[in-house]
């Protein structure tokens, strides 16, 4: 049965009837309707599994807004730009910086919101002027 709905969701979205939160919308329904029809869905288990997923709904929003805050008040509180300045003056190997600039991208995007990450990020690209990394390396990398 559930091959059918991923069947049906995915080819309704390659042939172009809808799109995908569309196909997401009408597969929900489609199984809501199947569970009342096959009497497995009572009204008491419909009411708790609209709480559960609107406690994981509003968990995820919190995340989201907790990044969003985060970034702009690294952001604000000007933290990568005395970080760069910080990494310029140290007397090591420019491979070592760019070693350091891969791992605030990997722990920055996995933490903090995309458009204050971005404007965070802008403060490595000083580090590379100063570091004399070349755009191609510096480019491939980030």
């Amino acid at each position: 049965m559930g091959a059918d709905y991923f069947c049906g969701g995915f080819g309704g979205i390659m042939i172009g009837i809808f799109t995908p939160t569309e196909a997401g919308g009408i597969g929900t329904f489609a199984v809501i309707v199947l569970s009342v029809a096959r009497r497995d869905l009572s009204f008491k288990k419909y009411l708790m599994s609209l709480r559960e997923a609107l406690g994981t709904a509003c968990m995820m929003l919190l995340l989201i807004t907790g990044s969003t805050i985060l970034g702009h008040f690294i952001t604000v509180t000007n933290i990568p730009q005395a970080a760069a300045d910080w990494i310029v003056g140290l007397p090591i190997n420019r491979y070592v910086v760019m070693f350091f600039i891969c791992l605030i991208y990997l722990l920055g995007g996995s933490f903090i919101d995309d458009l204050a990450f971005m404007i965070m990020a802008t403060a490595l690209s000083s580090i590379r002027q100063f570091s004399n990394l070349g755009l191609t390396l510096y480019g491939l990398v980030s």
